[in-house]
């Protein structure tokens, strides 16, 4: 009986000992898990931040498309009313030329060498 008794107090030490191993792997667990939420909520801080720097810069490059397609018109305006003025110029050049604008004057005749 003594050794059965014996066994049993070795088995139980041993069982105390790996619950207290089982106990301290379990606190750095925790800790680790703690890091790994730190880690997390700084990663979604820095996502946040990202997040906002990309809208920021999406809606700056709206604004700067916008303003791009109103000069690329413009300029577009610019471009016709220019060969506007140029025909005029054309048209009156030949008059005081003596040109006869029938309507189907060639390209050359419209230069001045």
């Amino acid at each position: 009986m003594d050794s059965l008794y014996c066994r049993f107090i070795c088995l139980m030490q041993e069982f105390l000992e790996l619950r207290a191993e089982v106990n301290d792997l379990n606190a750095e667990l925790e800790e680790l898990a703690s890091e790994v939420r730190e880690a997390c909520a700084e990663l979604d801080e820095e996502d946040a931040e990202i997040d906002t720097d990309v809208e920021k810069l999406y809606a700056e490059y709206e604004e700067v498309e916008g303003e791009m397609q109103a000069d690329i018109r413009r300029m577009k305006e610019l471009w016709t009313l220019y060969e506007d003025l140029l025909k005029k110029r054309k048209a009156a050049l030949r008059k005081t030329v003596g040109f006869i604008d029938d309507g189907d004057v060639t390209e050359s005749e419209g230069q001045i060498s």
